[in-house]
């Protein structure tokens, strides 16, 4: 639901400028210095990509580490070091850059036990360099917004996070490199501590407000992992294009730097599966022409039973916009998909996209009808005793016929 009103939420965050110095260590110049050195790195220019990129990842930016440790393995752009590209390499891993991790694994099968104990112990041992100033022309482009579910006023819940940003940068240096690069930051009133999605191609931090009411030590633990998921996915984004793949009359949008064989494969078999629905369910599955992969993540909590995709609208588009698969496809049921075609296209027949915000009443209802498609696709499509209860149980709890 709340991916339906995100555009009108969306309010600039205060722009700030930092004192002058030689590495950008946040914000716009970051994503600018990410993008030079990642186009010098793919023309060829290892000097120009290692004097670009090696500040970036000594500072702790994952993506930058990740190109850095294929470059000094390689002997490009520096001494061929594989201990080092190795450790570089890893500590990308540990941030989610799952391309790294391929790399590391080509990387180990040439080391002996000695050659593992030095990446070991130097992988323990690196704390990211990252300073208090950064280069002239670093702004902070955060934009900041609500769900509209929120209890707390927007001002209070934009000066608790300026004063969260400022603690955590002083307490941990990762904290000023990835809290001050995030591209939008939404807050919402239920739901998972903090979760990463997309919304016309931007990425966006999702934070519980009931995190302004934890520890600074408690909120940062569970803000810190998805900002960092939240800027180097934007950053990996930046650079890599998304594959398209039309099925059936539906054009499949893969997301870019991600393992999209797995959802190509699930959302055909999910198309397959929805031309066997009853008809009434069947009608509306074919509404929707055009899916997109945008991969979710959620750190703390849970997202509903019954979401399992969420709808982009969007009136150029036939079937009046598209739906978006956020789950993991390598782990998720081609049945996701499925109930996620059926609820894109009740959604694309009930907003109004005039509309920038839902009533309580007009919420709720939508809320039942996500529900009831979600209960009936489940049965229609034999899903699990255990989902088919969850989803029952939803339903009545919801007070949903």
């Amino acid at each position: 639901m709340r991916r339906l009103i995100l555009s009108a939420m969306l309010l600039t965050f205060a722009a700030t400028s930092a004192p002058a110095a030689a590495t950008p260590c946040f914000g716009l110049s970051l994503a600018k210095a990410w993008k030079q050195g990642y186009e010098a790195y793919t023309a060829g220019r290892f000097d120009e990509a290692q004097d670009v990129l090696e500040p970036l990842a000594e500072n702790g930016f994952a993506p930058a580490q990740w190109l850095v440790g294929r470059m000094v393995s390689e002997g490009q752009g520096a001494a061929k070091d594989v201990i080092a590209g190795l450790v570089w390499l890893k500590l990308a891993g540990l941030s989610q850059i799952r391309q790294a991790r391929p790399d590391a694994s080509k990387l180990e099968n040439q080391l002996d036990m000695t050659g593992f104990e030095q990446v070991r112990r130097r992988q323990e041992g690196w704390q990211p360099k990252i300073t208090s100033s950064c280069s002239d022309d670093t702004t902070v482009p955060t934009k900041y917004g609500d769900a509209g579910n929120v209890k707390k006023g927007p001002q209070q819940l934009q000066q608790w996070w300026k004063d969260f940003v400022i603690d955590a940068s002083s307490r941990n240096p990762q904290a000023m490199l990835y809290l001050l690069t995030l591209p939008a930051v939404i807050f919402v009133g239920d739901g998972a501590n903090a979760s990463v999605i997309r919304h016309k191609g931007m990425t966006i931090l999702m934070v519980n407000e009931n995190l302004s009411e934890r520890t600074m030590t408690e909120s940062l633990e569970a803000i810190l992992p998805a900002a960092r998921e939240a800027v180097n996915d934007a950053a990996l984004a930046s650079v890599f294009d998304a594959p398209t793949e039309t099925y059936k009359g539906r054009t499949l949008h893969g997301y870019p730097a991600a393992d999209n064989h797995a959802f190509m494969a699930l959302m055909r078999r999910a198309v397959d599966m929805a031309d066997a629905l009853p008809a009434n369910l069947r009608k509306k599955a074919t509404r929707i022409t055009h899916v997109r992969y945008q991969p979710a993540f959620v750190y703390g909590g849970s997202a509903t039973n019954s979401n399992f995709a969420a709808f982009d609208p969007d009136p150029k588009v036939s079937g009046g916009g598209t739906m978006v698969f956020q789950k993991n496809p390598s782990m998720a049921s081609p049945a996701f998909g499925v109930i996620g075609l059926v609820q894109a296209a009740s959604l694309s027949q009930r907003l109004d996209l005039n509309q920038e915000r839902l009533t309580p009443q007009q919420a709720k209802d939508l809320r039942c009808l996500m529900l009831v498609d979600a209960h009936e696709v489940a049965k229609a499509v034999d899903m699990s005793p255990d989902i088919q209860s969850a989803l029952s149980r939803e339903r009545r709890d919801t007070n949903c016929n």
